[in-house]
């Protein structure tokens, strides 16, 4: 008698249900990533802005806060970000984490450390 090759019908639900348990984690933890690349981009514009280290802190703040409405940011705030002069530099950095439902009772938190120079 020959040997039957192949993956038996427990085999196939065995790996479906991995399938579907790492893409239901990877579909929950793409946003926040997708978001941390705008913060990122809104971060380096902003430094790149000619007259950026002669403003102050709050209108730095209120200029990075329009940038997230127009990008539709809302897990981080003008307020998260620090502004560190130091060795005739200036630097802004977001450092902050999300929290995101994956199913049931489980959720992931996402930590993000930004700096950026401003030139």
């Amino acid at each position: 008698m020959k040997h039957q090759k192949g993956i038996s019908f427990i085999q196939i639900l065995f790996l479906a249900c991995i399938l579907i348990f790492a893409g239901t984690i990877g579909f929950s933890l793409v946003p926040p990533y997708l978001e941390h690349l705008t913060i990122k981009k809104s971060l380096q514009d902003l430094a790149k802005q000619p007259d950026i280290k002669t403003q102050s802190t709050g209108k730095i703040r209120d200029l990075l806060l329009r940038r997230f409405q127009v990008n539709n940011i809302k897990n981080v705030k003008a307020t998260d970000l620090d502004i560190d002069k130091r060795d005739g530099k200036m630097y802004l950095s977001m450092d902050y984490e999300v929290r995101v439902h994956v199913m049931f009772n489980v959720d992931a938190v996402v930590k993000f450390d930004e700096v950026v120079l401003v030139e």
